[in-house]
């Protein structure tokens, strides 16, 4: 549906004329959904119901002993879609990590068409080389940033630590999510000065960031968390 969207927007809507400016004397066709988009749809999801068998077949499914509903496994991870959620957890109070951090940045993916930027441009990513050139330097920032940013939380800063005898919602809660802010506003300033880019290929460089630092909270609480959510390599038990 997102990338269904995307395109729309992109394209400038469900049907373009073919030359800028040139509006069609008659309406166009009607081409009607069945059978010409049911049978497609039918077939796509035929398709990955058929790959789906056949790798259930060739594969089995990793299983682990017999539930124990007097004993938790340790450590009790999210399924994978949730891992970087619950990463999130580790390093922040849950109230903030839940409640305020998620609903701001869905807030600011919301009003993310607001942001900057003519009609012409809607639905349009990566349209100019500077908007590639930044948005390539903030996945690779976020990349490298993010793996050294838990290790320094895990083993080094500790904030939470360092502040044992403050509120939670202060050392594990407010303080981080400023912290957090204040990089992210860093992130902004720095690849509008550094890139001179305009404000719509900054903020979608800044987004390019959020996604791909989720992307690797995903994959460190996945691979990398042991017992007691502890950081461990990968294997290593």
């Amino acid at each position: 549906m997102a990338y269904h969207f995307w395109k729309v927007r992109k394209a400038g809507g469900l049907v373009v004329p073919k030359s800028p400016g040139e509006i069609p004397a008659e309406k166009p066709a009607i081409i009607p959904s069945n059978p010409n988009l049911l049978l497609r749809e039918a077939t796509v999801a035929l398709s990955a119901i058929a790959c789906v068998l056949t790798v259930s077949l060739l594969f089995d499914a990793p299983m682990g002993p017999p539930a124990n509903p007097g004993l938790s496994p340790n450590p009790t991870k999210a399924p994978w879609y949730f891992a970087g959620v619950q990463e999130l957890l580790v390093h922040f109070h849950p109230t903030l990590a839940l409640a305020i951090v998620l609903t701001f940045a869905l807030g600011a993916f919301f009003f993310l068409p607001f942001f900057g930027g003519d009609a012409a441009s809607a639905g349009v990513w990566f349209a100019s080389n500077v908007g590639r050139r930044t948005a390539a330097a903030a996945a690779i920032t976020a990349a490298l940033v993010t793996p050294i940013a838990v290790i320094l939380d895990e083993h080094m800063v500790d904030v939470a630590g360092r502040l044992a005898g403050w509120p939670q919602a202060i050392s594990s809660g407010l303080i981080p999510t400023a912290l957090f802010a204040g990089a992210l506003a860093g992130v902004y300033i720095v690849i509008q000065r550094a890139f001179r880019a305009p404000r719509r290929e900054a903020v979608q460089a800044l987004v390019v960031f959020l996604v791909v630092m989720f992307v690797m909270l995903t994959v460190i609480c996945a691979l990398f968390r042991g017992e007691g959510m502890a950081l461990r390599w990968t294997g290593v038990q």
